[in-house]
């Protein structure tokens, strides 16, 4: 039986979800331009698609007075816009225009699996990895020493750097894990949005995946030391294990 309110509004929350799209123009003249500067940053198109995927997937309610918490997030991002930084504009941008879809397509206020799709897919990478690369990699060295000393190495953390009988193995930006934590959250995001989980499934599942991110790329770390200390290793042996660890972690 069809919602009165629904037949009464077709394509309200089309109408709306494109209206909210349009307001967010300047976030994407900006998403562009960062794409531009940083190719590597494509894999949030992939998050994105993946995000309006599923919100096509969900079910539709149409109550125009229940977007009041949206047109609120709306006015903060407005507020917001002259003072704060690009991306934490976009965050905002993107928060608000993930209420009014959550409503629209979830009957929720705020889906918490497709709200995180919906940040995973801004261009991140080069913030997260200035403001947490070196700590990764850090925790990274500490944990790798700590292992290698438990099968016999004499092995120290130096830095983001692992030292042993005087040589010195460097835990570089790419081995950071952050693209492998990112992968991990973006993974735990697709699962509670298609799951239809609440906060707290999802906030628990997306600790899991960061955990299982940070071991999975500790065991990396610390095979890539027997691999690069092996004069015979083939060089493809080292994407070669990174390829499993990653594979492993997913």
């Amino acid at each position: 039986m069809v919602d009165e309110k629904q037949a009464a509004s077709p394509g309200l929350d089309e109408l709306l979800v494109l209206g909210g799209a349009a307001a967010l123009w300047p976030v994407w003249q900006w998403y562009t331009r960062r794409l531009a500067s940083s190719p590597d940053e494509a894999a949030g198109l992939i998050t994105a698609a993946l995000a309006i995927a599923l919100a096509c997937r969900g079910g539709v309610r149409r109550t125009f007075s229940n977007f009041t918490p949206s047109i609120l997030l709306f006015a903060l991002y407005t507020s917001a816009y002259p003072y704060a930084p690009p991306l934490a504009r976009a965050a905002l941008g993107v928060t608000a225009l993930a209420a009014l879809v959550s409503r629209a397509r979830f009957g929720r206020a705020l889906e918490p699996g497709f709200w995180l799709l919906a940040l995973l897919s801004l261009p991140v990478m080069p913030s997260l990895q200035f403001y947490c690369g070196y700590p990764m990699r850090r925790v990274a060295a500490l944990a790798t020493a700590h292992l290698l000393r438990m099968q016999g190495v004499p092995a120290i953390a130096d830095g983001a750097a692992i030292a042993w009988a005087g040589q010195q193995m460097s835990v570089d930006a790419p081995c950071s894990g952050l693209k492998m934590l990112w992968t991990a959250l973006v993974l735990a995001a697709v699962v509670s949005c298609q799951s239809r989980w609440g906060w707290r499934a999802t906030a628990a599942t997306s600790a899991l995946a960061v955990t299982i991110s940070l071991a999975a790329n500790v065991w990396r770390a610390c095979a890539l030391f027997f691999v690069e200390t092996h004069p015979a290793a083939p060089e493809w042996l080292h994407h070669g294990v990174g390829l499993v660890c990653f594979g492993a972690a997913a």
